[in-house]
């Protein structure tokens, strides 16, 4: 990113998914060969503290989907994998993947030896107008079998299992975890569906209605799901909202809440874990005590991140 310029120098910043950040200035020159650039860091993290926050080998990929629009993802390989007979175990961001910056959830899944894919799928930014309106008002359609095609190309080109392959993600992406733990086949007539070996949903909705009528961005709820006030678009929303097809769960599901979430109202994760534990599935819920949209104090982030991993442990050991 481009902070500041004048003449023939630019400052600027540089981040990227094995970059945590770096300032330089550069200078461009007329030469023989046209324009030439020197580059000069004036702002980097010490080698010690650059080393202990990226904890990955990253990729970049060209994943198909099912229509064969091309996703971009990044594949961050942990620097220390598991040492497991079974193989790796690799978990997908569901939104919003593909950022090419540095992301302090996925280096600290790869530090604990888990392989992350990081797909930008249909709705992402950074891809165009166009790309970024595919999913309006399709939330929780093909934006989500996007994360299946994900899913199988990680079975055939990571070598893992696919009992070993979560989802993971929050806010939008928490909603389209549970989505994509609970999507029924027939949606937009695909005949598609992915049995995640198990997700994590952080501070996601799960009933968008409910969702529309209590947050704070309503116009981003029409503009991607539809409006709740009329009829036909109304019973599409509730079809696509997780809490109405909890009996589709089968695999061990994670849910994180603060409890004074003002974008996302915690009253959905209530919702969905009540349902689900009703419903006899494997729900596991920790609502974080006075927190918002996110948890926020070393010993809340600490104590989050032992249960994301406790969970995680629990659910492949």
């Amino acid at each position: 990113a481009i902070l500041d310029g004048h003449g023939d120098r630019a400052f600027w910043t540089e981040e990227a998914p094995d970059k945590v950040f770096e300032a330089d200035l550069a200078h461009f020159t007329t030469g023989p060969g046209g324009l030439e650039l020197d580059n000069k860091p004036l702002v980097t993290l010490a080698p010690a503290l650059e080393q202990a926050l990226v904890r990955c080998e990253v990729e970049a990929v060209t994943i198909p989907s099912f229509d064969q629009l091309p996703l971009h993802a990044f594949v961050l390989r942990p620097k220390q994998p598991l040492d497991d007979p079974r193989g790796p175990v690799v978990m997908i961001r569901s939104f919003y993947g593909g950022d090419n910056e540095w992301n302090r959830y996925d280096h600290i899944l790869c530090a604990a030896g888990i392989t992350v894919v990081s797909p930008a799928v249909r709705g992402s930014s950074g891809f165009g107008k166009e790309f970024y309106a595919r999913n309006d008002g399709d939330l929780g359609g093909d934006e989500i079998i996007d994360l299946f095609a994900v899913a199988r190309w990680a079975e055939a080109n990571l070598g893992v299992a696919p009992g070993r392959v979560g989802v993971y993600g929050r806010s939008h992406g928490g909603y389209a975890t549970m989505r994509a733990m609970t999507f029924p086949p027939q949606t937009n007539d695909r005949n598609q569906s992915y049995r995640f070996g198990f997700g994590l949903a952080e501070a996601g909705f799960s009933d968008i209605i409910a969702f529309h009528d209590a947050t704070n961005i309503p116009d981003w709820v029409v503009l991607e799901a539809g409006d709740p006030a009329i009829p036909e678009q109304r019973t599409k929303i509730a079809d696509r909202s997780p809490i109405n097809h909890v009996d589709l769960l089968q695999a061990p599901i994670f849910l994180l809440h603060g409890g004074n979430d003002w974008r996302v109202p915690v009253e959905g994760s209530r919702a969905f874990v009540k349902a689900a534990e009703a419903a006899g599935k494997q729900v596991t819920y920790v609502e974080v005590e006075g927190q918002g949209h996110h948890i926020e104090g070393q010993d809340r982030i600490v104590a989050a991140w032992q249960a994301r991993l406790d969970f995680i442990a629990e659910v492949l050991k």
